[in-house]
């Protein structure tokens, strides 16, 4: 049984693979000169315990998977990575969090980023101290959030601007709980400013120079301020913020020199304001610069930062407000990072369009590009969560497979991996 999985897996991806078996369990070696998918790298093969690896993506030409979870040896040790459920990406580190609701990290941690209680390097990944029953998380240019079930928040890494809202500007390498929050039912970071949701109200914290707190100020906030309105979703740009209101409207706030506001000018605003000539949208994603939303007829809009070709309209030009993007009309997620955007569809596809300088855009040229390119190694299994930083994006497969690309000066996607992912690389267990 273990030798049909092993081979259905390495027909899924068109690899061809040789099977190890070696003290410490199973592990898989191609050839990089003839592999389409990029180089594994002595990754043990550990299939979840619960979950079928077949997955439910409609019809396709793929092989017929079998059930992976028959057979297994209960020798088989956990990796720290886990069953994955979701993925972040900083400025300079990961987190994944994981089917435990336990968080672990990985890549710098100067600013106490890793959450491990010292600021001295790491190898990683490793988990998070002090923090469980976690939902789901957020990660700033060099600090992070995780939003507990419950409504409970803890942040940690860097607080120089007050981005982790505990009153002090002082870095945390262990998880704090903001001052004067509860019931916190979403939360989103920028670079250096974190905003949270509880019921319709959005407040914020951290770097406020050019207003992203929205509390009509530009001095920046140790605590969480709160922002007039009434909204139903927040989300924090580089330096800027947009929020949906109940309505379908969306707001935004904060820096504008890219045109990120969406209001017709490039001038910054301290207060909530309406974007204009979209009528109700659903905000889909929101990068250091630009942002993507969706009508309710499935018509796409972006605008901002779009000299890199972010938006996917075709050009390198900034919109200042909201224009028509055809190209993503179909996709069912999109993540965006700075000057970059990455979208997954429906068909088992992930496109990149964008800055591709480090790579971010997974099609192994390293040209920035205004069209979206096919990443290959996704052609046949979509993933379950996509993720987008500030220079790179990965895909999570299978609830075990971590996939990475771009920027990796610091380890931060792919621990030990060159410094360009130019292409999807299997990140080590």
């Amino acid at each position: 049984m273990r030798r049909r999985a092993l081979i259905t897996l390495a027909a899924l991806c068109g690899c061809r693979w040789d099977v190890v078996l070696g003290a410490d369990g199973i592990s898989l070696r191609g050839d990089a000169a003839t592999l389409d998918a990029p180089e594994v790298i002595d990754a043990p093969l550990v299939p979840p315990r619960d979950v079928p690896m077949e997955r439910d993506a409609g019809p396709s030409d793929r092989p017929e998977l079998v059930d992976a979870t028959e057979d297994i040896p209960e020798d088989i040790p956990e990796t720290p990575m886990g069953t994955l459920r979701s993925v972040a990406l900083g400025g300079d580190f990961s987190c994944v969090v994981r089917s435990d609701d336990s968080v672990w990290c990985w890549g710098a941690n100067d600013r106490g980023q890793l959450g491990v209680g010292t600021t001295a390097p790491v190898t990683g990944p490793v988990r998070v101290r002090g923090l469980g029953g976690v939902s789901s998380m957020v990660a700033g240019r060099r600090h992070a959030c995780a939003l507990l079930r419950g409504g409970g928040l803890r942040c940690w890494g860097a607080n120089d601007r007050g981005q982790l809202g505990d009153g002090s500007t002082n870095d945390r390498a262990t998880p704090v709980s903001p001052a004067g929050l509860g019931g916190v039912e979403q939360v989103s970071a920028g670079a250096e400013h974190t905003c949270a949701r509880s019921g319709e109200a959005v407040r914020c914290s951290g770097a406020n120079d050019h207003g992203q707190l929205g509390d009509g100020s530009t001095t920046d906030r140790a605590g969480f301020v709160a922002v007039a309105g009434a909204y139903r979703r927040v989300l924090a740009g580089g330096a800027f913020t947009t929020a949906e209101t109940a309505s379908g409207a969306v707001h935004a706030w904060g820096a504008n020199d890219r045109g990120q506001l969406g209001d017709g000018t490039t001038a910054d605003r301290a207060t909530p304001g309406p974007v204009t000539g979209a009528g109700a949208l659903r905000l889909l994603a929101v990068g250091h610069a630009h942002t993507l939303a969706r009508a309710a007829d499935g018509s796409t809009f972006g605008w901002g930062d779009g000299g890199r070709g972010a938006l996917g309209d075709g050009a390198m030009a900034v919109r200042t407000t909201p224009v028509a993007i055809a190209v993503w009309r179909e996709f069912t997620s999109l993540v965006s990072g700075d000057g970059f955007t990455c979208g997954a569809l429906g068909s088992d596809a992930v496109s990149c369009v964008g800055a591709n300088e480090l790579g971010q855009l997974g099609d192994g040229t390293g040209v920035d590009n205004p069209v979206p390119q096919r990443i290959t190694e996704f052609s046949r299994s979509q993933p379950e969560a996509l993720a987008a930083g500030p220079r790179g994006a990965c895909g999570i497969i299978t609830e075990t497979m971590l996939w990475c690309w771009g920027d990796n000066a610091a380890g931060q996607l792919s621990p030990g991996g060159p410094a360009r992912l130019l292409r999807p690389t299997l990140v080590p267990r």
